[in-house]
């Protein structure tokens, strides 16, 4: 070994933390992005190294096959709900809207719904995840809008996170394509439940 090979063996590596995280966002973003457009199905490990320019043998040191890859990418994912609290019937629609906006620009409205209804085993723990982050999550909301004063006390939070939850992923499935004409419409039926009544 000549002495500019041992100077090379004792540096580090450098950027090989972030081109690795790189090259993960790039698998994500591929299997999202085809499972969106196509199923499930459709995500193989052929088509995230077509989309994603990732080469095969690296995808292969990373995951054992298409399972392995697909776990470890919705492991990998959170579905926040927005925090806001809406003082009015027009602010409970711009909440709405806006939670349409999150799912959607987070995952994929049709993605949830198709991972929700997949009768693939290895999706189950996620399954789980979805149900329990965006109904709990919008459950918690609630409640902390019940202490803000923005919504009554006494209503079950977790029964309107379900309607309101079930109706964005309805409207998405069903491809109705007025966001803010079904926003308006369910924020007409809840707000009157939901608000605090003022003598």
């Amino acid at each position: 070994m000549t002495n500019s090979d041992s100077h090379a063996a004792e540096r580090p590596r450098v950027g090989r933390p972030k081109r690795r995280a790189a090259t993960e966002e790039k698998i994500y973003r591929s299997v999202l992005k085809i499972a969106r457009e196509k199923g499930f199905g459709a995500v193989t490990i052929d088509a995230v190294v077509a989309d994603s320019g990732v080469a095969k043998t690296t995808i292969y040191r990373r995951y054992d096959d298409r399972v392995d890859m697909l776990i470890d990418v919705l492991r990998h994912l959170t579905l926040d709900v927005p925090a806001e609290y809406p003082t009015d019937q027009k602010g409970f629609e711009r909440y709405i809207v806006n939670l349409h906006d999150h799912l959607e620009n987070k995952i994929g409205l049709r993605l949830i719904g198709a991972l929700v209804s997949s009768s693939e085993e290895f999706l189950e723990e996620w399954r789980e995840r979805v149900v329990d982050e965006l109904v709990s999550g919008f459950s918690r909301y609630f409640s902390k809008g019940v202490k803000a004063g923005s919504f009554a006390e006494g209503v079950n939070g977790g029964v309107i996170a379900t309607m309101v939850v079930g109706s964005v992923l309805t409207r998405a499935v069903f491809d109705l394509k007025n966001r803010e004409r079904h926003a308006k419409a369910v924020a007409a039926m809840l707000w009157p439940i939901i608000s605090v009544k003022t003598q």
